[in-house]
């Protein structure tokens, strides 16, 4: 079978997962927002802010270095050398995991005091810090899936991880009082916790089995390999996750500084409530995002340049096509979906307002993973590193006077920046092409009027007018040569 073939075939199985995983994650978020309200679901991303700190010290890194260093190696035809890899990999994990375990532990009573003012007790820490060994070593072992092209492993434990994840949570909700913040708090993270001791389970046992079919091959320079990889990216990573947190954690503090008396509510509505629905619909370029370092890796490290533009033309049509569709959908029925999915339309003008970055968050993924498979992987952390550190200063400056426009205009300003200079890299390393005005100026006009016709023809139906508007959309491209059928054949 063709390699283009299986490509596609992976892709659509992740597609179709990680659509269903975001739908999964996006029904506990409005479940979490109508259950537990704007405030607490605000603590619980503050809770997470921090987490996420955590576990990029947990990981440093390992997941894309096993994905590039495994690819590199199958490449070249030694796949015997795989398994010893791997080994070596967790038990980096092991070290990193471990740091971070003690360096979260010992820091929870301060961020009690100092960030959450004391209304929640550190509990919630200690169960986050457990899970931390568990989702560094899951990390390792999904890019060595990902690597040997058996990404389905990856997709059923993270669907796996987010049934139980939700089940348990939903289940242990349903027994505790929800106007305690610690309650709700430990509750939350306790779910996430157990489902990934288990994920990580279903992947050790995975790997165990796969790791039968592979004789081992000792091979002089994988731990040199592995820190000249891991080290860069992992201290990069230190500083783009810390000041990413950093910025998160003042969010609620400058907008009380504005006058907002509860900040944490309104960063609640951004981050819990209007996210979910910004970002769902990239379930569909996610399996991209994933499955294309690989494949970007093997023809960077063969040197096929030509075959590599050919490739990236292809990735990005599909990337601006889909990216300006959801932001003309998002923009022109925002309204109705936040009255659909939370029962009033308080937090429409916050979609409103940043359905149009889509195009821009949707691509700077893509790019970043293009840019993580042709060694540009510091430079990527870099620039989200100055994206944070210019978001921080914005912050400060903006929130206290502007409240939450001020937060909006930060976020359109980080995605711009960072957006821009990763396209930038990605140019000058590839000289590679977007094609703006076929790819982003013709569409745009045509889900104008694709959107238009399905609010006549559809007045009152939300998801009747959407699919009218996508049916449409699809045939203007396919009437007027923008895409084609050939263009999902890599």
């Amino acid at each position: 079978m063709k390699k283009s073939v299986v490509f596609l075939k992976n892709v659509s199985f992740m597609s179709v997962c990680s659509f269903l995983l975001r739908s999964l994650g996006l029904s506990f978020s409005v479940y979490l927002s109508n259950t537990i309200g704007a405030g607490a679901m605000g603590t619980y991303h503050l809770i997470l802010s921090v987490y996420f700190f955590s576990v990029t010290l947990a990981s440093s890194g390992i997941g894309l270095t096993v994905t590039k260093l495994v690819s590199e190696e199958l490449a070249k035809g030694n796949r015997g050398s795989v398994r010893s890899l791997l080994q070596k990999a967790l038990k980096y994990c092991l070290f990193c995991s471990g740091i971070a375990f003690v360096l979260l532990t010992l820091s929870a009573q301060f961020l009690v005091r100092k960030v959450f003012f004391g209304q929640i007790t550190a509990t919630p820490f200690y169960i986050l810090a457990v899970g931390l060994p568990f989702i560094s070593i899951s990390s390792a072992l999904s890019g060595y899936f990902i690597a040997i092209r058996k990404s389905g492993k990856t997709t059923f434990a993270q669907l796996f991880e987010q049934l139980f994840k939700m089940g348990f949570t939903v289940f242990l909700l349903s027994l505790t009082d929800t106007s305690d913040l610690t309650v709700i708090s430990c509750v939350l993270v306790l779910g996430g916790t157990f489902a990934e001791i288990l994920s990580c389970s279903f992947y050790y046992i995975a790997y165990r089995f796969e790791e039968r079919k592979i004789m081992r091959q000792k091979q002089n320079g994988q731990w040199r390999r592995i820190f000249s990889f891991c080290v860069p990216v992992a201290v990069s990573s230190y500083l783009r996750s810390g000041l990413s947190s950093v910025k998160q954690l003042l969010i609620p503090n400058r907008l009380m500084v504005f006058g907002i008396s509860n900040g944490i509510a309104e960063y609640g509505r951004v981050n819990g409530m209007v996210f979910p629905i910004l970002m769902f619909p990239q379930a569909m370029l996610s399996a991209f995002a994933s499955l294309i370092v690989p494949e970007i890796t093997e023809q960077h490290t063969l040197d096929r340049q030509k075959n590599l533009r050919r490739i990236l033309s292809k990735i990005f049509q599909i990337t601006l096509l889909f990216s300006v569709a959801v932001g003309g959908i998002l923009l022109c029925f925002s309204d109705k979906l936040c009255l659909f999915f939370y029962g009033n339309t308080e937090t429409a003008v916050y979609l409103r307002l940043l359905a149009p970055l889509v195009v821009m968050m949707y691509l700077d993924d893509i790019v970043d993973a293009v840019l993580k498979g042709i060694n540009c992987q510091v430079t990527v952390v870099r620039i989200n590193i100055l994206d944070s550190a210019v978001g921080i200063c914005l912050m400060w400056w903006l929130l206290p006077i502007y409240g939450i426009r001020g937060y909006l205009t930060v976020i359109a300003v980080g995605e711009i920046l960072n957006g821009t200079l990763s396209m930038i890299t990605l140019i000058r390393h590839t000289d590679c092409t977007f094609g703006f005005l076929r790819n982003i100026l013709f569409p745009s006009a045509l889900i104008g009027v694709c959107v238009w016709c399905a609010k006549v023809l559809c007045p009152n139906g939300l998801w009747t007018a959407i699919s009218l508007t996508v049916f449409l959309y699809v045939c203007l491209l396919y009437s007027t040569g923008i895409f084609r059928y050939d263009d999902l054949k890599l």
